[in-house]
Formats: C-alpha cells, structure tokens, sequence
C-alpha cells in the first residue's frame, strides 16, 4: 500500500505548471524532476543539496530522450518549480532574478526539496512509482 506522504508528492507533482509555447505544450518541469530522481538514483547527489551542474547532464539526456533537441533550458524548471510547493533555492542574494544558468550559479548556494520528498526518494520502489506515474501522466513517450 502506498502511503498518504507518497501520494501527496505524486499529486503536487501532477500539479507542476506546464508551459505552453504556440499551442505546444512544454514539458521542462516534469522531465526536471526525472533528472532529479535519475541522479539521486544514480548516486550523484546523496545529500538534499543540488548544484545546477549535479542535474545538467540528466536534464539535457532525459529531454532528448522524451522531447527531441529542441531543449527548454533548464533554467527555467530550476527557476519556476519554486512555485510548485516542493523545490527550493537556498539564495546568495534573494533578489535576483534566476533567469539564467549563469544567474542560478551565481546566486544560488544549492537547491533541494522538501525532506519527506527527498527521504521518500531514497526508497528503489518509490522512485519507480513516482518515475512511471511521471511518465504516465504527462504521457510522455520515447521521442523516435
């Protein structure tokens, strides 16, 4: 059985702003937060502080695996998922604006999630549930 705290970042993460760009919809924040999982996963990140870097290669590899090439920077995920109730920026200098790789590296010390989700995140079958309810819900499909 899965428990409430699951299901409540399940559902917080159905809820991420998607984007919409000429009518085609922009799937950043979800494929962000598969990068997130992807490197807690592989073990790149085993403390709840994320660097820009720490998610680069996973963002741009899960993007183009789902999306194709025509990548959203992943400024913007890092940026705007603060509004989404579970990602946040410890910041440098709270008033600037995070438009930009260079702004976010410059500004923000590190990143992380709320610690329920991160502890969540250090369960296999958790990350599992949470990757294909992702996938499943945003009905993202390999990009051929």
């Amino acid at each position: 059985m899965v428990s409430d705290c699951v299901l409540y970042y399940i559902d917080l993460i159905k809820q991420v702003n998607i984007g919409n760009y000429r009518g085609r919809k922009i799937f950043a924040k979800p494929i962000f937060i598969l990068a997130i999982i992807d490197v807690i996963e592989r073990k790149c990140v085993v403390v709840n502080h994320f660097q820009y870097e720490d998610l680069q290669k996973a963002y741009s590899s899960i993007y183009k695996f789902y999306i194709g090439d025509r990548e959203t920077p992943m400024c913007k995920p890092f940026n705007y998922m603060q509004n989404d109730g579970f990602w946040h920026c410890q910041m440098s200098d709270a008033s600037i604006p995070l438009h930009s790789a260079k702004a976010i590296r410059d500004n923000v010390e590190y990143a992380y999630l709320d610690n329920a989700l991160w502890d969540l995140l250090q369960d296999k079958d958790i990350r599992e549930l949470m990757k294909s309810e992702i996938i499943r819900f945003f009905k993202l499909e390999p990009n051929n």
